[in-house]
């Protein structure tokens, strides 16, 4: 019986049939070459279903980690995006703040300028030598007048000198405070961002190690359900 001519199913029946005809006709030696042949091809048989579902357990397990890896790919996309949006955001709250303060100290600066006096009022001194030597002038006596002016310039140069440097500590001691507090507000501010530069940073870290054990999860059902599928085959042929 030539079994090319069938396929492998086909013959198996085909055996099956003459094992049942030849125990009807007590050709009990042909019946076991013909069980022999049977059982070689029913192995056979059940070898290639297991290579076929083998081969196919593979196409799912790699068909499962193309989904898993463009899944990934999808998620290191949108938090990469999510990550470069709120530092584009924390570099414009930074700059804009910075603009801010430097528009706040020319204010200042401004505002000093034109609020302390440039030149100090003359002290009861000076108006004293002042009247003196109006006095020295009526009376012509320019000598004395000279020394008096002379006087006059030093106290002057003295009182102007000691006037730019409590008027230079003034502003400086505004400017001091208003750099102090511009620092506050800075600082309040890279904390703030800080904040919501971890919280984002978190949150990916979370939703990443869902993404990861959803898809161990997924796999470890895949691959106990394939062992179970192939010893399923294996017990029951």
């Amino acid at each position: 019986m030539s079994q090319e001519k069938y396929s492998l199913n086909e013959y198996i029946e085909i055996l099956q049939d003459h094992i049942q005809t030849c125990e009807r006709e007590n050709k009990f030696t042909e019946a076991e070459h013909a069980k022999k042949r049977l059982n070689d091809l029913l192995e056979q048989e059940e070898r290639k279903k297991v290579k076929e579902a083998k081969l196919n357990h593979e196409a799912e397990r790699s068909e499962l980690e193309d989904g898993h890896l463009l899944e990934f790919q999808n998620f290191v996309n949108i938090w990469d995006k999510k990550i470069r949006e709120q530092k584009q955001f924390s570099e414009q709250e930074l700059f804009s703040l910075m603009n801010r303060h430097e528009r706040e100290k020319s204010q200042l600066e401004d505002r000093l300028q034109s609020q302390i006096q440039v030149k100090p009022k003359p002290t009861a001194e000076i108006l004293n030598l002042m009247n003196i030597k109006e006095r020295l002038l009526k009376l012509k006596d320019y000598g004395e007048a000279q020394v008096v002016q002379k006087r006059i310039n030093l106290l002057n140069k003295s009182e102007i000198e000691n006037w730019e440097k409590e008027r230079k500590r003034k502003m400086m001691q505004k400017l001091i405070q208003l750099e102090k507090r511009q620092g506050i507000e800075m600082s309040a501010l890279k904390i703030r961002l800080k904040a919501f530069e971890n919280d984002i940073i978190k949150k990916k870290s979370e939703e990443l190690e869902r993404l990861l054990q959803k898809y161990q999860n997924i796999k470890k059902d895949l691959e106990n359900y394939q062992v179970q599928e192939i010893n399923h085959m294996v017990m029951h042929k």
